[in-house]
């Protein structure tokens, strides 16, 4: 049976917030008061407290995977776009344009090889060979 009394002196801004949350919860402010008293844990409101001082550091630190992610999302975009475009016919169109036109590469020689008149070897540098080497590779073709 409830027979004793306990005064508590607070703020009418703080009796005002419990008198609120004993009407959301529907219970009276007296069982309101007693259980979370007798719920109180001091561990359990130091451990609180820890998170209280975390909490600004785990909000910074998701908001900077936030940033992450947003930028990985505007290089998946780029990228996405990047690779329809060289899959496309004008990249292809094009690229074949510049190959073709690139005065490095010694096409009869490719032909050649391609038609089965050279043997592979391997080319002392990328490119056109000079002269001396043009006419070596002449005289394998004959």
């Amino acid at each position: 049976m409830k027979t004793d009394r306990l005064t508590l002196l607070i703020s009418p801004s703080d009796k005002a917030a419990i008198n609120a949350r004993a009407d959301v919860l529907g219970i009276s402010v007296s069982e309101l008061v007693r259980r979370a008293a007798l719920d109180y844990d001091p561990d359990e409101a130091a451990a609180r407290a820890e998170l209280d001082v975390l909490l600004p550091q785990v909000t910074a630190a998701v908001a900077r995977m936030h940033a992450t992610f947003d930028r990985i999302e505007v290089n998946s975009a780029r990228h996405r776009e990047e690779m329809a475009y060289l899959r496309s016919d004008e990249y292809r169109e094009k690229l074949q344009k510049d190959v073709w036109a690139d005065p490095r590469i010694d096409w009869d020689w490719i032909d050649a090889l391609r038609a089965g008149a050279l043997h592979a070897k391997p080319q002392p540098a990328y490119g056109k060979a000079d002269a001396r080497k043009t006419d070596a590779r002449q005289a394998d073709l004959a």
